[in-house]
């Protein structure tokens, strides 16, 4: 009789196995279809409990013993597993024995097209076809091929791709299914023109299938790609010295900052620091758990160091400690200490370190890390259509992007134009500088790499020959790039790749943030008022950048002479507004039409000219004298018309000569500085020939009121020599070369032949000269004879 093994107590956990309701094992996906490279989740239930159980896909009928992204199960009879996405076709998810090798439970699902998915409903495969995802492309933009129901077995199915009108067996690129019977692939981007994609099977040279597409400069590019190819506007050079209009960081401690460390002249040598020394930094801010400092130091492996902050209560106060090395040192180094003081403004730092001998101070300065997430570009582009992305098209806009040759040179690094305008580097890399890593750098080397191998390839276009010789010299964003960002700083790999990295970072940054402030000074000033506080702080702006003072440290020579040129441009509108504002206020009117007023309308002018000039550009100043000239001119004018009018009339006396010559030196001290210039000539003109006429009357009697008045003796001798100079203004020993017109020559001769008659009546001289005497009487007795 046949034990009851159900109801044996020793065997009742065998009697649940044997005897229980059997459970079934199963597998499933998340979604029935899925779009190319997706990520498929298979969730299993009630496996086997073995550790090497897995569950895989493979394609719809492939045999058990086709793996496709298997994973284990160690143990689990139920669960979930994450598997790469498929680039198209119908698969099964399953559940695979690792004691047997058999396959326990299967769900069938698709990748791709709607042909796919009517034959995961329909549990059948698809017939024998190919497609292009659309029946017209742009130029240079990738051709994507799905392929299904092929053979999948000898590995003879080949696709390519040709003019529409090339014979069978030409075409432009060929791709090998290589024994997959699903899938998709992506052809490179063709000029303009008409194409086919042509389905070869087991080497025979006439096409299976046939499916035309075209290629137009017209065709927009598939909106899903757009953001991965690099666009012709990415690869334009940027404007010198200019960057995308940014903002100012949130004032705080909390953000990211750059430091300048001020070391002593006499270490720079020996320690390789000096202006160049930086630190990079992150704050976190209140209850934050620590922050790693770098300090970069040319010629050194630079420190790094995960530093405990501390804040004082008033948010202005900073303290960072050393807690670990990040980088151990080579040498015997201390760690270094940080104290610091935020500005009332939350956007610098000032402070002191301790051990690092040489450089007791820095200033750091806060900005805004570009941390965009990574999208399009060329890393994209690479990582989505692999080699299909080396066409003409994009490898062009690429190559003229990477031999851009503009530089700006700030803290000894050459940095390329290109990084420093950060949207222009985005839009074609497809990440910001900031967030640069190792694996980005070999990719960028490798699409370089294919477009230079495209592009060569053209060898009758000049054009092509010439960005092909551009891309192999200029190497500045390669070399730029070399630096290396690990992903993960405190795991101490790459030491040197990261710290030259930073350095990189560092300068950039630095250079970023001098032309921000120069930038935001310069649109401050250009949006000032004119007033002389105004005025004072665009020749303070003009002082700090032209000596790259403060945040403006990282000015190239270029850019300083720019910015320094558009702020006295600034000044120059400033000063001339002010300058033109005072001008306005003078008021010729309010002066009386008088040399009173004259003088005293001068007076004024004088002063507003001197406060000008303190101010103002020397084109400026000597353009309001001339706006002056023109004001004057009318009361000028008509005060000399006063001033002439008020000349005496010619009269035969000396005396009337006399006064004559008086009134002119007057006139030259109190009146003619103050007339215009045409107007100092014309009351000149008119003294000059008062005195005249007045020389005309006094000549004919001149003689003989001579002989009247001058009387002979030491008296006399006085007289003559001051008439001399009042009525001729000439000394009496200067007659004899006395020029002017005849009556002045007249009246010059009647007083030196009155000098010499007045020789020979004084020539009685006291006792003991009377040889002189006789001397002086003798010849006076001659000069007397030829006069007469």
């Amino acid at each position: 009789m046949r034990p009851n093994w159900c109801r044996t107590r020793a065997a009742l956990v065998i009697a649940a196995l044997a005897c229980g309701p059997a459970q079934a094992q199963s597998v499933a996906t998340d979604k029935p279809v899925y779009q190319p490279n997706e990520t498929i989740t298979v969730t299993f239930a009630n496996a086997p409990g073995h550790n090497n159980d897995y569950v895989t896909l493979a394609p719809l009928g492939a045999p058990a013993t086709i793996n496709i992204g298997g994973q284990f199960l160690r143990g689990e009879t139920r669960g979930s597993r994450a598997i790469r996405g498929q680039p198209g076709g119908v698969f099964e998810a399953r559940l695979i024995s690792g004691q047997t090798a058999q396959v326990l439970a299967a769900q069938k699902f698709a990748v791709g097209r709607t042909c796919l998915q009517d034959a995961v409903a329909q549990s059948q495969i698809c017939d024998l076809s190919i497609s292009v995802e659309k029946p017209e492309f742009a130029l240079g933009e990738p051709i994507g091929v799905a392929f299904q129901g092929l053979p999948g077995q000898t590995g003879n199915e080949v696709l390519v791709l040709a003019p529409a009108n090339a014979p069978d067996g030409k075409y432009a690129e060929a791709h090998r299914a290589a024994r997959k019977m699903y899938g998709q692939h992506y052809f490179k981007g063709q000029p303009a023109g008409d194409y086919e994609i042509r389905l070869h099977l087991n080497g025979n040279p006439t096409p299976h299938l046939r499916v035309p597409f075209r290629v137009s400069a017209a065709a927009a590019v598939q909106t899903d790609r757009a953001a991965a190819a690099p666009p012709a506007s990415a690869a334009a050079p940027p404007s010198s010295g200019k960057t995308p209009v940014a903002s100012l960081p949130q004032p705080g401690l909390a953000g990211h900052w750059i430091g300048y460390v001020q070391c002593e002249r006499k270490n720079r040598r020996a320690q390789g620091t000096g202006a160049d020394a930086r630190l990079v930094f992150t704050l976190g801010g209140a209850g934050s758990p620590g922050t790693d400092l770098f300090v970069l130091i040319p010629g050194q492996d630079g420190l790094a160091l995960r530093m405990t902050e501390s804040i004082d209560p008033s948010g202005s106060t900073l303290s960072l400690d050393p807690q670990a090395w990040i980088y151990p040192p080579r040498a015997n180094t201390a760690p270094v200490a940080l104290r610091a003081t935020l500005d009332p403004n939350g956007l610098i730092l000032t402070g002191s370190l301790s051990n690092l001998p040489g450089c007791p101070s820095f200033t750091a300065y806060k900005h805004n890390r570009d941390n965009r997430p990574r999208a399009g570009g060329v890393l994209a582009l690479v990582a989505q259509y692999g080699n299909a992305a080396t066409n003409t098209e994009n490898c062009t806009n690429f190559l003229r992007f990477t031999s851009h040759d503009a530089v700006a040179q700030s803290s000894g690094v050459d940095i390329p134009e290109v990084v420093v305008d950060g949207d222009l580097f985005y839009t074609m890399v497809g990440v910001p500088y900031e967030g640069w890593q190792r694996d980005d750098r070999s990719v960028f080397e490798r699409f370089w790499s294919m477009c230079v191998r495209e592009i060569g390839k053209d060898r009758t276009s000049i054009q092509a020959q010439q960005l092909l010789q551009a891309a192999q010299t200029r190497r500045a964003l390669q070399t730029f790039l070399i630096y290396t960002q690990p992903a993960s700083a405190a795991q101490g790999r790459d030491q040197r790749s990261h710290i030259g990295f930073l350095g990189n970072y560092a300068a950039l940054t630095g250079l970023r943030i001098s032309r921000l402030y120069a930038d935001l000074e310069t649109r401050t000033a250009q949006a000032m008022e004119a007033t002389r506080s105004n005025l004072a702080s665009v020749l303070n702006s003009i002082e700090v950048i032209g000596g790259r003072q403060g945040p403006y440290i990282a000015l190239p020579d270029r850019d300083r002479d720019s910015f320094v040129a558009l702020l006295r441009q600034e000044r120059a509108r400033l000063s001339g507004t002010l300058a033109d504002a005072e001008f306005a206020a003078f008021d010729i009117a309010r002066y009386s039409r008088d040399l009173d007023g004259l003088i005293e309308a001068r007076g004024v002018e004088a002063a507003i000219v001197a406060d000008i000039e303190g101010f103002a550009l020397p084109a400026q100043t000597e353009d309001i004298r001339r706006r002056f000239v023109d004001t004057f001119a009318d009361l000028s004018a008509t005060v000399t018309g006063q001033l002439i009018a008020a000349i005496p009339a010619p009269a035969p006396q000396p005396q009337a000569l006399i006064e004559g010559r008086t009134h002119t030196a007057q006139a030259e001290r109190h009146a003619i500085p103050h007339l215009a210039k045409a107007d100092q000539t014309q009351f000149r003109t008119a003294l000059a020939r008062r005195n005249s006429e007045t020389a005309a009357q006094i000549a004919p009697g001149f003689p003989d009121w001579l002989m009247a008045h001058i009387s002979p003796d030491e008296q006399g001798r006085q007289a003559i020599e001051a008439l001399a100079q009042d009525m001729l203004g000439t000394p009496l020993h200067e007659l004899g070369a006395f020029s002017g017109d005849a009556a002045y020559r007249t009246l010059a001769r009647a007083i030196l032949s009155r000098e010499e008659r007045l020789h020979f009546e004084l020539c009685a001289l006291p006792p003991g000269f009377e040889e002189l005497a006789e001397l002086l009487c003798a010849e006076s007795a001659v000069i007397a004879m030829f006069d007469g």
